[in-house]
Order: C-alpha cells, then structure tokens, then sequence
C-alpha cells in the first residue's frame, strides 16, 4: 500500500500550485491518497489568501483520493503538523509529508515509497529524506543512498512507531538547559541545533522539527537521504532569480526518472559524504554564506550605479 500524501498550506497559492503540479508529475500520484491541511489566518490580512488557496485545493484532482482540512483559527505550522501528521498516520501507519513550498522531482513518490518498504523493519532508522544538500557521492558506493542522524523537514517521511515516541511536551527540556555536555552532543548534528533547542524551550521559537531531531539523536538514529535530492525549496529559487541571496543549501536535483533504488544497509559506510552533509549546517557555513550574499548584493549595487 502506497503512504499517504499529507500536504500543509496556509496562504501562498501560486507556490502551492507549483508543488500540486510537481507532485502530479509523479507517476504514483494518480494512486496516491493526498490530504491537505490549510491553517486559519493569522490576521484581516491574510483572509484572502487564505480563501484563494481552500478554493483551489477544492478542485484539485490527479490522485486516487483528496481530503481536504481547513482551521478555522490559525494554529501555526508547528500545532497543524503533529496534529496533522498524527491524525493520518495513526490510520495509515506511515506517511509522506510536504509542504507547499517545495518542487518535487517526478520521482518523488518512487524514491520515498520505497524507502518507506525497505526500512520499514529497520528500527535503528527514524525517518526518510526527500531532500539532500549537494554531496559528492563516493566512487566504491554503488547506492543511492547515504545516513546522518540529523533529520530534514523539506520532504520527508517516517512510521506511526517512531512518530509517537516523540515526546512533544520534552518533559527533559530542565535537564537539557542544564546540562553542557548533552549540548554540546546535540551539536555534533550541527551547530544550530542546541540553540534552536533552548529557543523553543524559552518559547523563542515554536518548532515540531527540533522536537523531532532531538527524539532522534536521544534514540541514537538515523535518516536516509538520497545522493540526488527529490526536492528543491521554491524560496532559494525565487531568491537566487533576483540575485541577492546566496544559497548555501544547493542541490544536485534528480532528473534521471530512476524509479528503482539500491539501498547500503551499513549506516556507517559513508564518513565523508556525512562530513560534507554536516559542513552545511556550521557557523562556518552561515558566515560564509551571509558574507557572499553580501558580495552579491554589493556587486549588484555598483552594476546599477554604473548604468546610471
């Protein structure tokens, strides 16, 4: 059985509609279940937004099913995606999750399905990637899949026994802020990570994915991710188009239509490709990419004022 299609949204028609047509590329789609959830508006503002996408998601067809949720009050991405994901996967037992600033490779739904069948059984992996930064795939690794024990959020999927072992309320939160040590582990999945965690504890951020990485590095697991990334974020596109901003998150997008894998078992096979995966979410990697946009942006200043 193929795992539900479970698709966020709130206010951003035309990039929504972007993805639908991605996903409709899919030669899966068509037997697919897709349920969407759409979150209330925030404000006055965004009431028409918001409007304009439950029109159109109302008329989406292509897929073996579409169910549609729409709140009422805006509950924030965070709240939307563990109820969300809750809700489908406890009917399904797994699920592929998106959201409607991603383009889809047209083998998407092959790559994430078979991912979902082959380590299903495998307990030591807790979710699957659908997007990948760009890595060098070593020669002697004849896969086409490498592991890290950081998650992604951009395209993904996981099971209903890992899903619910994620403790939401993070009853240890006490014990993390105070404990150095932990910290300092935590950040060998990125330097980002720590922090991102005791924001959400000092109610800075409201995050699900920081929840869930942690829940993740506490079992000591892995995800899957491909060497060729299935998923490309619309924002780097429309960013990159106007010049201004450098994104560090590249990626070798897949366009080979390959619809069969092979998959390494060894999760500790691949010392390099996740010494170049990590390297993306270092301090390093953020000063180096803030100071090229700032070149960027710099050089595309003296181009205007030479054509003046």
């Amino acid at each position: 059985m193929l795992a539900p299609i479970v698709l966020f949204a709130y206010n951003r028609l035309n990039s929504l509609e972007s993805t639908i047509n991605s996903l409709l590329k899919n030669k899966l789609s068509q037997d697919s279940e897709l349920f969407i959830f759409v979150d209330g508006p925030k404000n006055d503002e965004d009431v028409f937004n918001v409007e304009k996408v439950k029109e159109y998601v109302k008329q989406i067809n292509g897929f073996k099913n579409t169910k549609c949720f729409f709140s009422e009050k805006n509950n924030g991405l965070a709240a939307s995606i563990i109820s969300g994901v809750t809700d489908i996967i406890n009917t399904y037992d797994k699920v592929i999750v998106i959201e409607d600033d991603l383009l889809l490779s047209s083998n998407f739904l092959n790559y994430m399905n078979e991912s979902l069948c082959h380590f299903k059984n495998k307990k030591n992996i807790f979710s699957i990637s659908g997007y990948s930064v760009k890595v060098n795939k070593p020669i002697y690794d004849e896969s086409d899949i490498f592991y890290h024990r950081r998650a992604h959020s951009w395209g993904w999927g996981t099971w209903k026994d890992r899903w619910e072992t994620v403790d939401w309320e993070l009853r240890d939160s006490n014990e993390f802020i105070n404990n150095r040590y932990i910290q300092k582990k935590f950040n060998k999945l990125g330097d980002d990570m720590s922090p991102m965690l005791i924001n959400f504890i000092n109610k800075k951020i409201n995050s699900w994915y920081i929840r869930f990485c942690y829940e993740q590095f506490k079992q000591n697991k892995y995800t899957v991710y491909p060497y060729l990334s299935k998923v490309i974020n619309q924002g780097f596109i429309e960013s990159s188009t106007h010049c201004n901003v450098y994104n560090r998150f590249r990626v070798n997008f897949d366009n080979t239509n390959k619809v069969k894998y092979i998959f390494n078992n060894n999760v500790n096979s691949n010392y390099i490709t996740n010494k170049e995966f990590l390297y993306y979410f270092t301090n390093k990697s953020r000063i180096i990419g803030k100071l090229k946009t700032y070149l960027l942006k710099m050089n595309l200043i003296k181009q205007y004022n030479d054509n003046l």
